[in-house]
């Protein structure tokens, strides 16, 4: 009789199954260990550390977990990646796992959770030095973006880290002129904003909101009575030097504040613009470049697709069918007649 050894399968949900094998001259067999559940997007890639006593799972929800075999204890989540975590791999003397994303990096973190090591000294004073680059987080958080502190794991605070992210990374934003779920009058009631963006170097007061983002699920519509865009309309309007509004959800439309009559009104825009600018960056032709005999045509930087019915830009991710709200925040619409 051959020794049982464990084998693995994936689920396009998101699980993990774990399974045990075991095989004799003739026949085999295969029986389920556990499933391991936590990942809210589609498992991608799995591995197991050298001394097979723990396993790293990659997923579409753009998270790395580590899980103990044993027990199919949830120990750690790491989060950084802006794209689906499509291979995970640990060292050979499994000190470090590397994650590879399709938001085109690979990051190589030092895993400390105790895996059997010759070189435990090493490794020890290698823990010192890039302690400040491993943090846990607990099951159930995520570390948000601006702050670094803890917050919900749910899939509208996903959102809202990554539209802040691109605010920061993409647009230019400074971090610090960011606040997230910040509070404003509106009326006589007190709402909260998702991302306020505030005039650089100013407090963080109402009245000095240059930009509001409100995040949503990428199942609610423009339309929705109570998180679609008329919400962010009505915080605009209570945000007297709010100049900016940007709306995510199932779809991503930018607003400008003019005013027309001596009243506010925000207009229906491309694009809200990058950091130290008044205006949105305008796409011209010659940064377009057709992709094929459907009709699309994209941006230079593979982020945008134009729609050959509404000739609308809409973003999409490159990298996987599966869209991303991080490109979607890079759209411009552009009328090709």
């Amino acid at each position: 009789m051959r020794s049982c050894r464990p084998c693995l399968a994936l689920s396009w949900m998101a699980g993990v199954f774990l399974l045990a094998s075991s095989a004799h001259a003739q026949q085999s067999s295969e029986y389920l260990v556990r499933t391991l559940t936590g990942h809210r997007g589609a498992v991608y890639a799995v591995a197991f550390s050298p001394d097979g006593a723990y396993l790293a799972s990659g997923s579409f929800d753009e998270t790395v977990r580590l899980w103990r075999v044993s027990d199919g204890a949830l120990l750690r989540t790491l989060n950084g990646h802006t794209g689906s975590v499509l291979s995970v791999a640990f060292s050979p003397d499994g000190a470090y796992l590397a994650s590879g994303s399709a938001d085109r990096t690979v990051r190589l973190v030092l895993e400390r959770v105790g895996f059997r090591n010759s070189h435990a000294g090493m490794q020890f004073e290698e823990d010192r030095r890039m302690n400040s680059e491993v943090t846990y987080i607990p099951a159930g958080k995520i570390r948000c973006y601006v702050t670094g502190e803890l917050r919900d794991d749910k899939p509208e605070e996903h959102v809202r880290q990554r539209v802040a992210r691109s605010l920061v990374e993409e647009y230019g934003y400074p971090k610090e002129d960011l606040a997230l779920e910040f509070r404003i009058n509106v009326g006589r009631a007190r709402k909260r904003v998702d991302i306020a963006v505030f005039a650089h170097g100013q407090p963080h007061a109402q009245e000095n909101i240059f930009l509001i983002a409100e995040t949503k699920r990428e199942n609610v519509k423009p339309a929705d009575r109570d998180n679609g865009v008329g919400q962010l309309k009505s915080y605009l309007a209570a945000s007297f030097n709010a100049k900016w509004g940007l709306w995510v959800g199932s779809e991503l439309q930018a607003y400008e504040v003019v005013v027309e009559g001596g009243e506010r009104k925000p207009v229906d825009v491309a694009d809200i613009p990058p950091y130290g600018k008044t205006q949105a960056p305008r796409i011209t032709f010659d940064q377009l470049v057709a992709t094929g005999a459907l009709g699309v045509v994209t941006t230079i930087s593979t982020r945008t697709k134009v729609c050959r019915r509404t000739k609308r830009f809409t973003s999409y991710s490159s990298s996987s069918s599966a869209r991303s709200t991080t490109n979607r925040v890079r759209r411009a619409r552009c009328d090709l007649t």
